[in-house]
């Protein structure tokens, strides 16, 4: 049984002040904004001759759920599924899609699930177990409408899917919650950001145009320290899509990394360097934590000197994705896990930061943070 599995593995938290872990056994999380589920929401994977098609609860007017309906699926999920076979050394033999009944198992832990495009497909594609965080009401509608369709059809991923409705962060607090109007997938966690509003057409007055305060102003934020007290041992992967909120993931997270045995694989990132800057983050800081994380000693050890393509302590690797408006996305920040045929990469021309460099950014970050709450009474 996929719980039980998880307060053995994991000693999982199952719930807490307002909220309790969700499975596809439980009725889907209610409309709070008018939310309904689409006539044509469906998920199709494979060539289209011989396409399997799944049913799911898209949004009427929402950029993922159009991108669904057009192309039958949301373009970046795939690079999970083949990051997932690669940590075996697998090869997809020239196929493109390979069924749930194929390749490793193991656990993935999902942080920033948002309506569920990327959750269905590695249900789908792979045998991982998924532990999967959202903490917007209106994703998590669509995302546990989603994954009842899929246990209803196929009831084994009943056993194979935890939905936490929370956010992930590096204290226990409640924060605000934004999203961009015309695409859930651009929710934020404790700032408005958008992309439409950088530049010269930054300010409030952008914002208020833009992004939308959540239905219940607030939402809860725990670390994964708190969440998996005993150590994230048998994940396999972590996936971060969490708006420049990255940071955050990771510092609330390095005692359950660093006591994960067997080691996490790989953590695997989206960033924009502009989302890092507004959560108060910098990419050189975002790299220290990566780094020591890969390091051995309590809480990911040292300050991760080596460089980033060092090996450090374990067989633990990361893959970062940076978000380009214009062209393709890319992986610009990587090292592998040893035995693996990932590619190092450093297209953020980044290190480590010394020692000096590091006391430097942690008070320009708190420089930051201390200008951002007063922006955000402002907003």
């Amino acid at each position: 049984m996929f719980n039980a599995s998880i307060s053995q593995l994991l000693n999982a938290l199952a719930s807490g002040d307002g909220w309790r872990s969700w499975r596809p056994s439980d009725p889907p999380f209610p409309a709070t904004r008018g939310e309904v589920c689409a006539d044509d929401g469906e998920l199709s994977l494979g060539r289209r001759s011989a396409a399997q098609v799944h049913p799911m609860c898209l949004a009427r007017d929402d950029l993922i759920s159009n991108a669904i309906r057009r192309k039958g699926r949301w373009y970046d999920c795939g690079k999970f599924v083949r990051l997932w076979h690669e940590l075996d050394g697998a090869r997809f033999g020239g196929r493109r899609h390979l069924g749930a009944g194929e390749g490793p198992e193991g656990v993935l832990v999902e942080v920033g699930a948002n309506i569920g495009a990327c959750t269905l497909e590695l249900l789908l594609r792979t045998k991982a177990r998924i532990v999967a965080f959202e903490p917007s009401p209106s994703n998590l509608f669509y995302l546990t409408h989603t994954l009842q369709l899929a246990a209803q059809r196929d009831p084994a991923i009943a056993e194979r899917v935890v939905v936490f409705p929370i956010g992930v962060g590096d204290a226990p607090r409640r924060l605000p919650l934004f999203t961009q109007r015309g695409n859930l997938g651009n929710t934020v966690v404790g700032q408005a950001l958008s992309d439409d509003c950088v530049g010269r057409r930054a300010g409030a007055s952008c914002l208020n145009r833009t992004m939308a305060a959540g239905a219940k102003g607030e939402v809860a934020v725990l670390p994964l320290d708190t969440i998996f007290p005993r150590g994230m041992g048998g994940v396999r992967l972590v996936k971060l899509d969490v708006q420049g909120f990255e940071c955050r993931v990771l510092q609330g997270a390095s005692r359950a990394l660093a006591r994960a045995v067997p080691p996490v694989g790989v953590v695997a990132a989206e960033v924009a360097p502009t989302w890092l800057y507004g959560q108060c983050c910098r990419p050189s800081f975002l790299v220290h934590l990566l780094s020591r994380i890969g390091s051995s000693g309590a809480g990911g050890g040292g300050n991760g000197g080596g460089g980033i393509d060092a090996a450090g302590g374990g067989n633990y690797g990361y893959n970062v994705t940076c978000t380009k408006r214009v062209g393709p996305d890319y992986t610009c920040l990587g090292r592998p896990p040893r035995g693996t045929s990932l590619a190092n990469a450093n297209e953020l021309r980044e290190t480590p930061p010394t020692p000096t460099h590091l006391a430097t950014l942690r008070r320009k970050m708190a420089t930051c943070e201390r200008r951002r709450k007063v922006a955000t009474k402002l907003f």
